[in-house]
């Protein structure tokens, strides 16, 4: 299998030209001009020592050119923690390559081969004294070339400057008061502009008497267009009593009503929505809940409120414009303006200035616009236009109020069964720049005005909206995660910092304490029992430690066995419950209670108690298992961290096992002369066939003949191992059982032991899963290739796709776009990359329409009652769909072609029935069923 061949990173596709990120200049310096902004976040130290490692200068030598349409590559906006991601990593590779390309011409200059030069702060040094220096050939180097995808840059252990900490570049500036804020910005000539806007969102301007304005000494200008007002004047103090005098002639309609603060939700509830269900998922049977809480939570609209009011300075020069402005998108920002001002983009050039912090978007977009229009009646002079804290307060775009409602089911034991999470809110996305229309304040208000953008939520591909976070971390077994877009705006609402992830975590969290102590659990060990990733519990962990949590005390514990006892015993736990051939009862119990079930005789430790069996129940829980909420949390603790408290003999903590000393009797283990048949003993209540017993062909009084093979498998795979159900059948006398989903969520089942004979995901899934041991290796066969296409109902008409422009068209002009988890399923996460491909991720975000797999996303296509809709997901999903037809694949540049490849897994329970099933879903007699599916090669 040959290797993929190498990709430039993201930004660095998007602007490969060299020289639009480094330059060399006359006085011995290193010009570099990223497309992301300073906001706070210090990115032009953090991108300037990246350049300096990969180059081989001196810090002190690069100088950070502010981003500008005229000279800077077009890297969106800077949002989302992504500066180091996107940007770094493509600065990164220019400079290796702009490296390279200098010691190749130092090389011929020098007569030296290029493995003996190196460079040293911009020399470039080689044996015998022989240098040269990045300035000095840089009239020889052209840097006006693309770069090169195979350049390899240094590697951490190379670096010397990142990673480490340096003096930031901005700050010497902002401490010794030195001019360097969009604030201090003093060209010749600059004028001072205000506008004139009404004390209610709204608000419509209806006259103006203009005369005492006029009157205002140092008066430059008094500028209307529809309901845009404004003044131009010499000096900030001439422009302020002109806006007063101007305010005294304005009339105004009475604008909107705001809503009610006391009744946030009720309102949110009352309007129009959108409505988008994010998430379902079901585990095994569903549980019948004993009860179900119900909790509402809100956060309210919330300003920016940064510590400077938002500002800008424009300049005209005939139908030339220039704008100095702290928009965290220059691009973007110019992409609106040239649609307001119906001027060709070229004609504009956007500047970035520092200004206040905001991690969000704030008014500085729509305060560039403001100058721009104050500008143009000012004669070719400089307008600089602040915005007052009244107007950042009533005017600039809010955080979205929210209203979140979560119901949870819960057992008889008070256990979580089920989860439904219900978001109503206004779109948290109004960036200008992504939409035909412009999402500026001034726009609307202008002589030909255009309509107020309605926010929307980014997709989930990007992190989502609203809706962030809403999807729990948390292990439920069912949950259903729904939310309702608002499509009137009684307010600007757009992107403040997290989106919604603020109010959807604290009321997730705020939740969860109260479960815990409605079940009297420690509300840290609740968590880590319901959480399967391993960073999420090393926060909980590091969060505990941090506030130095301790849990309540428990009746009937003593001093806890030494730590290393303790893992000792959950290692042991673990490598039993691995072993083939355990039925769940057994696999759930502690060791010494497995030999209990087996031969049915209470250990010599236990006489005098109640049988572990009649323990044990229908959910295999234990009361001898090493317990393991303690277990997780002692994870993070070292042994001096146990607390020990004053008792101890035979009031040891159960996860310490039996303490006695006396010998116990040995026996075979369940499955150790075959895994064909198993026997328990067990009480009453423990007979209840689980989830996997019921999946037995014979199970009767604790004895199960093992005739099913569990499968973990993409949805691509599905119809295909559905039509040979019944040969197999024929051929083992085996059934065939599973799940089909995501291809990650699978994989991380596995991971999870989930019980699984055969494994059918992604050729590269499936090498990792064998790299981890999950898989064996010698199994692994390929079943064929899927492709990524478009699907329409059947009554619909085909689509017609051959290009990137009417693959952009079908898109946008479909009113609900329906595919997988753009997360865990790889046909779900090339539509998202395929659609910020295309720039219309954030346009189309509202009718994408994302199901957990592709086979559930086709169902609801084939039932949708849209006028438009489309679906994209893999071609043998498409073909398994009953009221469905394949449209057509994707054009060239956006195809998807993905190998599926199956394996069988090490703890296989069926490996020779799993290795049959494989030789049937490959052989060469069934090609044809392959291709019917869907399959090719």
């Amino acid at each position: 299998m040959t290797s993929p061949a190498p990709k430039l990173p993201v930004s660095l596709a998007a602007n490969p030209k060299l020289s639009s990120w480094v330059r060399f200049t006359d006085d011995d310096r290193v010009a570099i001009s990223p497309g992301k902004v300073e906001i706070g976040q210090g990115i032009i130290t953090a991108l300037a020592q990246i350049a300096a490692d990969e180059l081989d200068v001196d810090i002190g030598r690069i100088e950070m050119v502010r981003a500008s349409t005229a000279i800077s590559p077009n890297e969106g906006v800077t949002s989302g923690s992504l500066s180091i991601q996107q940007s770094g990593r493509a600065l990164r590779h220019v400079c290796a390559d702009v490296r390279q390309r200098f010691l190749c011409a130092a090389s011929e200059r020098l007569g030296v081969d290029m493995s003996q030069l190196n460079v040293d702060d911009g020399m470039i040094l080689g044996p015998g004294n022989v240098r040269t220096s990045y300035w000095e050939l840089s009239g020889e180097v052209s840097l006006d070339h693309d770069a090169a995808a195979d350049v390899a840059a240094k590697g951490a252990d190379k670096r010397n400057v990142a990673g480490h900490s340096v003096q930031r570049v901005d700050i010497p500036d902002k401490v010794f008061a030195r001019p360097r804020f969009i604030h201090d910005l003093a060209l010749p000539g600059l004028a001072h502009g205000r506008v004139l806007r009404p004390d209610i969102s709204g608000a419509k301007l209806t006259a103006l008497d203009e005369k005492a304005a006029r009157a205002v000494p140092g008066l430059v200008a008094v500028v209307r267009d529809g309901g845009f007002a404004g003044v131009v004047a010499d000096t900030e103090a001439a422009a302020d009593a002109a806006l007063k005098a101007l305010r005294k002639g304005a009339t105004w309609t009475a604008g909107e009503p705001l809503p009610d603060q006391d009744d946030l939700a009720g309102f949110l509830k009352s309007q129009p929505v959108e409505t988008t269900v994010i998430d379902t998922r079901t585990v095994g049977p569903a549980r019948k809940p004993a009860q179900t809480l119900r909790r509402q939570y809100t956060r309210p609209y919330i300003a920016h409120a940064s510590i400077a009011p938002s500002c800008a300075v424009a300049r005209w020069d005939g139908d030339r414009i220039h704008v100095w402005t702290h928009s965290q998108g220059v691009y973007l920002l110019r992409t609106d303006l040239a649609i307001v001002l119906k001027l060709p983009a070229e004609n504009i050039v956007v500047e970035h200035m520092e200004g206040a912090g905001c991690y969000g978007h704030n008014a500085a977009d729509d305060v560039a616009l403001d100058a721009v229009l104050l500008a143009k009646s000012a004669g070719g002079r400089p307008v600089r236009v602040q915005w007052s804290r009244h107007d950042e307060m009533s005017h600039a775009p809010f955080g979205a109020a929210m209203a979140i409602e979560i119901e949870a089911d819960l057992g008889a034991d008070n256990e979580i069964v089920g989860w439904r999470h219900a978001i109503w809110s206004n779109g948290h996305a109004a960036r200008p720049g992504r939409a035909a229309q412009p999402a500026l304040l001034a726009a609307t208000e202008i002589t030909n005005p255009y309509p107020r953008m309605i926010s929307t939520n980014p997709p989930a591909a990007n992190g989502g909206g609203g809706d962030r976070n809403s999807v729990p971390l948390y292990d439920f077994p069912a949950w259903t995660i729904t939310s309702h877009r608002r499509l009137t705006m009684p307010v600007r609402t757009s992107a403040l910092r997290t989106l919604g992830a603020q109010g959807n975590v604290f009321a997730i969290e705020s939740l969860l304490d109260e479960i815990a102590a409605l079940r009297g659990e420690d509300p840290i060990a609740f968590r880590l029992r319901h959480l399967r990733d391993e960073r999420a519990k090393d926060v909980i962990r590091a969060a505990a430690r941090r506030a130095a949590w301790k849990p309540q005390k428990r009746p009937g514990i003593g001093r806890l066995r030494p730590l290393q006892e303790l893992r000792r015993l959950l290692r042991r736990d673990r490598r039993d419950r691995g072993r083939r051939g355990y039925p769940r009862e057994a696999a759930d119990a502690c060791s010494r209670c497995r030999r209990s079930h087996q031969s049915g005789r209470r250990h010599q430790s236990d006489r005098g108690r109640r049988d572990p069996g009649d323990e044990l129940g229908a959910e295999g829980a234990c009361p001898l298992r090493p317990d393991p909420h303690h277990l997780d949390l002692l994870d993070g603790l070292s042994d001096p961290d146990v607390q020990r408290g004053a008792g101890g003999g035979r009031r040891d903590h159960p996860a310490a096992g039996d303490r006695t000393g006396r010998r116990r009797r040995s026996c075979s283990r369940p499955g150790d002369g075959g895994n064909r048949k198993c026997s328990l003993r067990l009480s009453r209540r423990a007979r209840t066939r689980p989830a996997d017993h019921a999946r037995q062909d014979h199970c009767s009084h604790g004895a199960c003949v093992l005739t099913t093979l569990n499968i973990l498998s993409g949805g691509a795979a599905q119809g295909l191992v559905r039509g040979l159900a019944e040969a197999f059948k024929a051929q083992t006398g085996f059934g065939i059982d599973g799940e089909f989903g995501a291809v990650g969520i699978m994989a991380d089942k596995l991971r999870a032991g989930t019980p699984a004979d055969l494994v059918i995901l992604t050729q590269a899934l499936l090498a990792k899963l064998a790299e981890e041991k999950l898989v064996a290796p010698s199994s692994l066969t390929d079943v064929g290739r899927v492709e990524t296409a478009l699907a329409v109902r059947s009554r619909d008409p085909k689509l017609t796709v051959k290009t990137e422009a009417d693959l952009r068209e079908v898109l946008r002009g479909a009113d609900a776009i329906y595919v997988p988890d753009t997360k865990a399923s790889t046909a779900g996460q090339h539509v998202a990359k395929v659609l910020d491909q295309l720039g219309i991720a954030y346009e189309v975000a509202s009718r994408l329409k994302i199901f957990p797999n592709g086979a559930t996303a086709m169902r609801e296509l084939a039932a949708s009652t849209a006028a438009r809709p489309i679906g994209c997901t893999q071609a043998t999903e498409i073909i398994a769909t009953d009221g469905l037809t394949l449209s057509g694949s994707l054009p060239p540049g956006y195809a998807l072609v993905t190998m599926y490849t199956a394996g069988v897994t090490v703890r296989a329970a069926h490996p020779k029935e799993a290795a049959a099933l494989i030789a049937l879903l490959t052989g060469a007699d069934r090609r044809d069923l392959r291709q019917r599916m869907g399959f090719t090669g």
